[in-house]
């Protein structure tokens, strides 16, 4: 049964199975105003991963991620390039999701924020009923966190510090305390607005989410995901939202927290000039290794971008792969070297049910592929099958699509060709099919078996 550490508890816990349902998980999705950077899909690509090992472990997961449409540093953008918000939003909405389907991260739902403007507006009135709420005249509605006892208790703390990620400027000289923050802001001449009970204006940053989570999962669910840059303020004013309109409690059972990611260990920023696209990184490495740097890393824990990284990445993918190509061969049926698949596989989902503990498991795959390049060639073609299915299935379950590439038949019927010049010693014959081959993007591995045509 899968453990995960649950933020909100500062311990590991069991995730049971509910009776008759799926699982509910909502995760922070991006503010649709410029071009990711990679730490944004680091977290997407492990919440991904840990979403296709939970149904690969039986769970039924609904995931849902919403797209923050409007925003301060929309809206600005919008007025220095003389555009409407919607036309930002909308570019770089649809740049995020062809980003998705590269990486082939999926996502059941995604949800704009001002798709469910009334369901605000309905969240904030009630929040304004019960007493939460006071204004700001020239400013708009604020939220009291004084009137929450317990406010903080995700984050352990009710101030800002230099790691927070901050979306909507909240400081206002008349707010009651200095965690007070927007929760209907009005809005300025020419800025995008809806009329509300609570007058003309538009949503804050945090009850944004809660309203959409409320619409689709009813007032408590069970997990809630995102960057552990939101922890503080943004997941802490969800709950006091959340807890404060509904009454009830727990807003969230599970709060789940991605790690940071940093490049050559200095924090990812424009004005370092470390700012890193995922296009960029797609110009040299594929998607695959790219969530194979994903899941070398613990989700929960930072990551450090690096070529080095990348390298590794890439190296582990090829190994996988080419052990897979070794397995696919034809071979006996029975042989005395036999690997015992089993305990791999018990160490492996061990290691991903420990808080998905992905480096962990990663280890056991490469522990047993070092055993398995012991004895590939006396291995019979029971237990190759055996082993080839164990590590093709786990992997194509999280998501890795290159774990099998075809040879064509022209490729194939030039590497026989070739075999057969080199058995008969036929040496410059079969160099310069070798060449060929090379030129077609394939490289050739002489084994006991016959020839290994690869991907160069």
């Amino acid at each position: 049964m899968l453990h995960i550490y649950n933020t909100i508890q500062r311990e590991k816990e069991e995730v049971k199975k509910p009776w008759f349902r799926s699982l509910k998980m909502f995760v922070c999705g991006p503010t649709v105003y410029s071009v990711p950077q990679i730490g944004n899909y680091r977290t997407f690509m492990a919440f991904d991963l840990l979403v296709r090992y939970m149904r690969y472990r039986g769970y039924k997961v609904t995931y849902i991620q919403n797209i923050t449409d409007i925003d301060d540093k929309i809206i600005k953008m919008a007025g220095d390039e003389n555009r409407s918000y919607q036309s930002i939003a909308r570019e770089f909405e649809q740049l995020y999701l062809e980003d998705l389907r590269i990486l082939k991260i999926h996502i059941d739902k995604q949800p704009r924020a001002t798709d469910y403007i009334p369901e605000i507006i309905a969240q904030a009135v009630k929040l304004k009923e019960k007493g939460f709420l006071y204004e700001i005249e020239g400013g708009g509605w604020y939220m009291d966190i004084s009137k929450i006892e317990d406010y903080g208790k995700l984050s352990k703390r009710n101030t800002l510090t230099s790691s927070d990620s901050i979306s909507r400027i909240d400081e206002h000289e008349k707010k009651r305390n200095t965690g007070d923050f927007v929760v209907w802001k009005y809005s300025k001449e020419g800025e995008p607005s809806w009329d509300s009970p609570l007058g003309t204006g538009r949503p804050g940053w945090h009850i944004e989410d809660t309203a959409i989570s409320e619409h689709f999962f009813g007032n408590q669910y069970d997990i809630h995901g995102g960057g552990s840059d939101l922890i503080f303020p943004h997941h802490e004013g969800e709950i006091a939202i959340a807890e404060s309109s509904s009454g009830k409690k727990p807003f969230v059972k599970y709060w789940l927290h991605a790690g940071m990611l940093t490049v050559d260990k200095e924090k990812m920023s424009k004005s370092l000039n470390n700012f890193v696209t995922l296009s960029q990184v797609l110009e040299n490495y594929s998607p695959d290794v790219f969530r194979m740097f994903v899941f070398s890393h613990h989700y929960r824990l930072p990551a450090d971008y690096t070529q080095d990284t990348l390298e590794t990445a890439k190296k582990n993918l090829g190994d996988i792969t080419v052990l897979l190509a070794k397995l696919r061969m034809n071979r006996p049926h029975h042989h005395n070297t036999k690997i015992d698949v089993k305990s791999f596989k018990r160490a492996f989902l061990k290691a991903l049910d420990d808080d998905f503990n992905s480096p962990a498991g990663l280890a056991v795959i490469f522990s047993m592929i070092n055993e398995v390049n012991k004895v590939i060639w006396d291995i019979g073609k029971d237990n190759a099958e055996e082993i080839y299915g164990f590590i093709y299935e786990s992997f194509s379950a999280l998501g890795f699509s290159s774990m099998y590439f075809p040879v064509p038949k022209n490729v194939m019927k030039l590497a026989l060709e070739r075999e057969l010049f080199r058995s008969n010693k036929q040496f410059t014959q079969s160099d310069d099919l070798r060449n060929k081959l090379e030129a077609l993007g394939y490289t050739i591995e002489d084994t006991p078996l016959g020839p290994l045509v690869l991907l160069s």
